[in-house]
């Protein structure tokens, strides 16, 4: 496996009876990573944005674009919630070169049956997670 991160080397151990908040390959985990920066700096910015420029064009009660901006944010806030949540204490796994079975926190390439549409991969969640905007590569 390769070498653990920093934050992951220096946690504390993990007391006896608690369980990890996720399972992850150390590629999931960056991935993850990658995306709660991403969102919590570029992401937020961009919604704000958004938010401003909605606000200019009048009332709020009646602003569809303001509406739809609001409620981004509000999803984009329970991704990151739900990033951070994952990876204040994860079990990192290695990911089987070959296998027959798929679990939480690898990458699984689904290939079409009609040749033409191309090739989608996931990173699959713990329990029944959400797939959110992002999740996807």
């Amino acid at each position: 496996m390769a070498e653990l991160p920093e934050e992951l080397r220096n946690r504390p151990p993990r007391p006896a009876g608690q369980e990890p908040t996720a399972t992850l390959t150390l590629d999931a985990y960056g991935r993850l990573r990658s995306e709660l920066e991403e969102l919590t700096t570029s992401g937020r910015d961009a919604i704000a944005e958004r938010i401003k420029a909605a606000r200019e064009h009048g009332d709020i009660r009646e602003n569809a674009e303001y509406d739809a901006a609001k409620n981004e944010q509000g999803l984009m806030e329970a991704r990151i919630r739900s990033i951070q949540a994952m990876l204040r204490d994860p079990e990192i796994v290695e990911a089987p070169s070959a296998a027959d079975e798929v679990g939480p926190g690898m990458l699984v390439t689904v290939k079409p049956l009609d040749l033409e549409d191309e090739d989608e991969t996931y990173l699959l969640a713990e329990h029944a997670e959400e797939k959110a905007p992002g999740a996807r590569t």
